[in-house]
This record gives C-alpha cells, sequence and structure tokens, in this order.
C-alpha cells in the first residue's frame, strides 16, 4: 500500500497519485473564484486517479477542476448528481463511465478534456446542458439505452453528433402478422447483445385475448452470415430481456386515439428453421413460474414473504404494506403460478408492472377505473365481465384441526419389491397430512404437509388433518337481483385483515 502523502476528514491521497474519497451524503460545493478551496487543491497536480467510495451522492461543482494528470475516475451507483465543471480541464482523462443512478449531465462538466476519447452515458440520462462537453475530443459514445430513447433526450450539447454512437442493440420491424400470441411472417434484422428489441404494430381489430399468451415467438431472418450472428448468441442466458412494443387503439364515438403498451419477456431460445431464418421465444414474467412450490400451512406468515418465495429470482417489486398482511390455511402442492393465483383470490393484491416493467405487487386501487359506453378498447389483455350485477358473494372458509380421531394414511409403500427411493418427492393427496412416520428403512430428508422427499425402502404414513367448512356471506350495498349471488369455492386460505 502507497504511503499517504496526504489526508482529510474524508479523503486521502497516497504517493501513486490516487486519491481515495469516502464521504457519506453530498460533496461541497465550489466555484470558478473558490475552487483552491477544494481541500487538495495544493495537491492537484500529482492526483493521476480518483476512487470514489460508494456512500457519496453528490460529486460538488469544480471538485476536480484543473487536475491535469488525472486519467481515471470511478464513480459509484450512490452518485446521483455531477456538479457543473466538476471534471473541468481533466486534460488528461481519455474516458469515462456515468453510472445509472445520474440523470442529468449539467453544463461544463467535461470542459475543456481535450483528451476525452470515449464516454459511457446511462440510459437514465433526460437532459444534457449546453457546454457539457465543449472542447472535448470525443469519438465514442457508449449509450445503455436504445436509439429511440437516445432521440428523447433533452441534449442541448452539439459536440456528441459529432461522436459515433453505439446504442444497444435493436431489431428493425419488417413485417408480419399476430395470431393467437404468435408473431408470423415477422422479418427482423439486428445485432446480437445483451438486449433484443421487438417491435410490432398490431391491427386494430385483432381481439384482446390473443396477445394473452406466455409466451413470445418472433421469426428472424438475419442478414449477412448467419454462423456469425448465431455464434453471438451462445450462452445467453434467461435473465436477459426481450421487449415487445405493441399498440393498441380505443375507439370513442367521435374519437381514436392510440396508445402504446411495452411489455417484458425474457429469452428461453433460439432455434434455427431455415439457413438464415432463427425462431426467437422469450417468457413473460408470470410465465416462468411454472415449477412446482411446495406450498404449506401457514399461521400468520408475513404475505411479503410468502411472495418472495413463490415468485423465486423473478424480478419484481413487492409493496411493503404486503408484510403487514398475515397468510392463514393450506395452500396445496401446485404450480408457483397457481400458488401466485390462489394467493391474489385470498390476500387482495394486484399484479402490476414496476418503473423497469418488472412484476409489481401491491394493493388495489381505491377505485376502479372505467370505459364510458361506446367506447372499446382493441389491444388489450383484459377480459372483462360487464353485464352482471352481484347483490352478495358466498366465500367459504376453510378450518384445519388435529385431533385424536384423524385418520391414519399411507402415503408411500416400495416394499412390495419397487426400486428404492434416492432422493424420490413422493406428493401426498389433495388433502395435507400431518404427523408423518417412516417404517423400515425408509428416510424423510425434508417434508411439509403436502409432500415428503424419501430415501430408502419402506412405508410412510400420516395423519389427515380434519377440514371443517363454513361459508360467509358478504353482502353488496347495490339494487342488484338479491338471487345474483357470487359463489367463491375452494380458497382455502384467509388474511387477518
Amino acid at each position: 500500500m502507497a504511503e499517504i502523502i496526504a489526508s482529510g476528514d474524508w479523503w486521502t491521497l497516497d504517493r501513486d497519485g490516487t486519491l481515495d474519497i469516502f464521504i457519506e451524503g453530498a460533496m461541497p460545493d465550489y466555484d470558478y473564484f473558490h475552487y483552491s478551496n477544494t481541500p487538495w487543491y495544493e495537491q492537484r497536480f500529482r492526483i493521476q486517479t480518483v476512487i470514489i467510495r460508494n456512500g457519496l451522492t453528490h460529486i460538488g461543482r469544480y471538485a476536480f477542476y484543473y487536475c491535469t494528470n488525472l486519467t481515471s475516475v470511478t464513480i459509484p451507483d450512490s452518485v446521483t448528481h455531477i456538479g457543473a465543471a466538476a471534471l473541468g480541464y481533466c486534460v488528461a482523462l481519455s474516458s469515462i463511465a456515468i453510472p445509472g443512478s445520474v440523470t442529468r449531465i449539467n453544463g461544463a462538466t467535461f470542459y475543456n478534456c481535450a483528451s476525452l476519447a470515449e464516454i459511457t452515458i446511462p440510459g437514465s440520462i433526460g437532459t444534457i446542458e449546453a457546454g457539457a462537453f465543449e472542447g472535448c475530443g470525443i469519438v465514442h459514445v457508449y449509450y445503455r439505452g436504445f436509439e429511440y430513447d437516445w432521440q428523447n433526450i433533452d441534449n442541448r450539447d452539439d459536440t456528441l453528433s459529432r461522436a459515433m454512437l453505439h446504442y444497444r442493440p435493436t431489431v428493425l420491424h419488417v413485417g408480419g402478422a399476430l395470431d393467437n400470441g404468435r408473431i408470423h411472417g415477422a422479418q427482423f434484422t439486428f445485432a446480437p447483445g445483451e438486449y433484443v428489441e421487438l417491435s410490432y404494430v398490431q391491427s386494430a381489430s385483432m381481439d384482446g385475448n390473443e396477445v394473452q399468451s406466455d409466451e413470445l415467438y418472433a421469426e428472424l431472418r438475419v442478414a449477412g452470415n448467419p454462423e456469425t450472428w448465431l455464434s453471438g448468441w451462445e450462452g445467453v442466458s434467461r435473465t436477459v430481456p426481450v421487449w415487445f412494443t405493441r399498440y393498441g387503439q380505443i375507439d370513442g364515438h367521435d374519437t381514436v386515439s392510440v396508445i402504446e403498451r411495452r411489455e417484458k419477456y425474457y429469452f428461453k431460445s433460439l432455434e434455427r428453421v431455415a439457413r438464415q431464418n432463427f425462431l426467437l421465444t422469450a417468457q413473460s414474467p408470470i410465465g416462468r413460474l411454472t415449477s412446482d412450490f411446495p406450498g404449506g400451512m401457514y399461521e400468520g406468515e408475513p404475505l411479503y414473504d410468502i411472495l418472495s418465495a413463490v415468485t423465486g429470482d423473478v424480478p419484481k417489486t413487492i409493496d411493503y404494506r404486503l408484510n403487514n398482511i398475515g397468510v392463514y390455511g393450506w395452500a396445496p402442492y401446485q404450480s408457483r403460478r397457481e400458488t401466485l393465483h390462489m394467493l391474489a383470490l385470498a390476500c387482495g393484491f394486484v399484479v402490476r408492472r414496476d418503473w423497469k416493467y418488472d412484476l409489481y405487487f401491491t394493493l388495489p386501487d381505491t377505485g376502479a377505473g372505467e370505459l364510458p359506453d361506446g367506447v372499446i378498447f382493441h389491444g388489450g389483455a383484459v377480459d372483462y365481465r360487464i353485464g352482471t350485477a352481484y347483490a352478495g358473494a358466498e366465500v367459504s372458509e376453510y378450518t384445519f384441526l388435529r385431533t385424536p380421531n384423524d385418520k391414519e394414511v399411507t402415503l408411500f409403500d416400495n416394499t412390495d419389491g419397487s426400486d428404492v427411493a434416492d432422493g424420490l418427492t413422493v406428493v401426498f393427496s389433495d388433502a395435507p397430512v400431518y404427523g408423518l412416520t417412516a417404517s423400515g428403512a425408509l428416510t424423510v430428508d425434508r417434508a411439509n404437509v403436502n409432500a415428503a422427499v424419501v430415501s430408502g425402502v419402506g412405508v410412510l404414513t400420516g395423519k389427515a388433518y380434519t377440514v371443517v367448512t363454513g361459508m360467509t356471506y358478504l353482502s353488496a350495498e347495490n339494487d342488484a337481483d338479491p338471487e345474483q349471488v357470487l359463489s367463491i369455492r375452494d380458497i382455502p386460505l384467509i388474511t387477518n385483515l
């Protein structure tokens, strides 16, 4: 470790020229007439590397002004603001990456950084002020968004117009038809990369149910050498997002409004169907929840924790208020998606999209949105059940009890000469079981009320819960026919609300 030659309360400078900044929160601002007040001013010509530790949120104005030997700056994601002229006259700086936490590049931030040839700009940037890169010789701009996002930036600095812009690879739509959730005959030309962009203009006459698909299929036609193109897709992860933009239309009595909706899928597979044609398959976030979930008997566990377990590694945001909802009752062994559906019905949460287009689990709004009479939405994925008003609802309630008279049931038996179990998952019947007992040489590796993982030879038994069923009637304050009652059954979960 190099010798420290200068230091302050929140910074050190070593003999190798590394300035280490470890302040929490905002750094002080300086100005053109007082930038000599920066704590490292007397040492500014020694500084070659700046390392800003995570925790700093604001790089002060004129902070590194005239650090003429500075060649490297590391900016963490905690930084949300870079002050004007912060890196002005850093003439040896050749490249820099701005983190995705920054939304604005202020005027003169990189003023006269004559050697600055490459800069990485995040997709979060909304404004580039005039003079931000004045005097820079930027050759390459690596923009971490798509081309149409770049066009929407409020860019008042013409310096970047002379540089070569590198965007996220974008799919260019040529043509095709959407049928039952599948794009047929569509042709695309794009470069392989971390992101893929799909764009499609939907027919206004299409039934909204046709886009309710868990998987997106797109036929891709590759221009140029398909072997080179295909090699770029080797090892692509299923976490890579695939964007699909579709356009809908709201028809009113006298007006037509076109709306846009972006949907986020995830790469699943790429199949070659001809020399230069490939079939790209992507899954929706909900469509990824196909694996089994063990379920269990809940006794007040927070809904927040259960949702986290059910959705696993699927990107999502969960409203903190769901931590206040306790879940009681039984969830059977079933797919994660079926469990999610059951929880939604029992607990009353809704699934939306957050600002990143990932899943967002939250409580519903206080009021429901409506479309006026005579207006129809084309291109949606919501099936409105309009026409029936209910006077109330009958809701089945289940209580699971352990009693001395509970029946013992045989859950597994391989003593008849069947194969020796080796980590075998035994799923019980359609009812929960407790008090598991393994006999013979059978062992239980792990278990809950729905299933057990067993090894060896023997018999597995347990006791079935006694299930008490009740009915609750919820009345609606309306003028509906008293005979119109909605029946809600087969949801053996309740909440503490």
